[in-house]
Protein backbone atom coordinates (compact mmCIF):
# COMPACT_ATOMS: atom_id res chain seq x y z
CA UNK A 1 0.00 0.00 0.00
CA UNK A 2 1.19 3.40 -0.58
CA UNK A 3 -0.45 4.95 2.18
CA UNK A 4 -2.34 3.94 5.48
CA UNK A 5 -5.14 5.54 7.95
CA UNK A 6 -5.01 4.12 11.41
CA UNK A 7 -7.25 5.00 14.29
CA UNK A 8 -5.91 3.31 16.79
CA UNK A 9 -9.15 4.70 19.43
CA UNK A 10 -10.45 2.16 21.86
CA UNK A 11 -13.72 0.93 20.55
CA UNK A 12 -16.77 0.08 23.10
CA UNK A 13 -16.97 -4.03 23.39
CA UNK A 14 -14.60 -6.86 21.85
CA UNK A 15 -16.18 -6.27 18.62
CA UNK A 16 -13.91 -4.24 16.68
CA UNK A 17 -11.34 -3.88 19.04
CA UNK A 18 -7.59 -3.78 17.65
CA UNK A 19 -5.29 -6.29 18.65
CA UNK A 20 -1.62 -6.77 18.16
CA UNK A 21 -1.96 -8.41 15.14
CA UNK A 22 -4.14 -6.17 13.64
CA UNK A 23 -1.73 -2.95 14.43
CA UNK A 24 1.25 -4.97 13.05
CA UNK A 25 -0.37 -5.82 9.70
CA UNK A 26 -1.75 -2.04 9.37
CA UNK A 27 2.34 -0.60 10.72
CA UNK A 28 3.89 -3.16 8.10
CA UNK A 29 2.07 -2.69 4.74
CA UNK A 30 3.71 1.12 3.52
CA UNK A 31 7.22 1.40 2.87
CA UNK A 32 7.94 4.65 4.87
CA UNK A 33 7.08 5.67 8.11
CA UNK A 34 5.86 9.09 6.57
CA UNK A 35 3.04 7.26 4.40
CA UNK A 36 1.18 6.63 7.87
CA UNK A 37 -1.60 8.83 9.38
CA UNK A 38 -3.02 8.59 12.63
CA UNK A 39 -6.28 10.04 13.40
CA UNK A 40 -6.31 12.01 16.68
CA UNK A 41 -7.03 10.42 19.85
CA UNK A 42 -10.58 11.23 21.48
CA UNK A 43 -9.50 11.99 24.65
CA UNK A 44 -6.06 11.61 26.88
CA UNK A 45 -6.67 8.02 27.95
CA UNK A 46 -7.50 6.60 24.71
CA UNK A 47 -4.50 5.28 23.43
CA UNK A 48 -3.50 3.80 26.75
CA UNK A 49 -5.20 0.53 25.48
CA UNK A 50 -2.18 0.19 23.26
CA UNK A 51 0.45 -0.13 26.11
CA UNK A 52 -1.16 -4.00 26.85
CA UNK A 53 -1.15 -5.13 23.17
CA UNK A 54 1.24 -8.04 22.93
CA UNK A 55 1.49 -10.96 20.46
CA UNK A 56 0.75 -14.32 20.99
CA UNK A 57 3.02 -16.59 22.92
CA UNK A 58 3.30 -19.04 19.45
CA UNK A 59 3.98 -15.84 17.58
CA UNK A 60 7.20 -14.86 19.58
CA UNK A 61 8.37 -18.69 19.51
CA UNK A 62 7.82 -18.31 15.30
CA UNK A 63 9.74 -15.39 14.99
CA UNK A 64 12.76 -16.48 17.52
CA UNK A 65 12.79 -19.81 14.94
CA UNK A 66 12.83 -17.56 12.00
CA UNK A 67 15.86 -15.37 13.50
CA UNK A 68 18.16 -18.39 14.30
CA UNK A 69 18.45 -19.35 10.14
Amino acid sequence: MRNIILDLNKRPGALGSLDFHALYVGLTRVEFRDDIRILPCHDDENFKHLLNLKPKPNLREWLNSVSRL
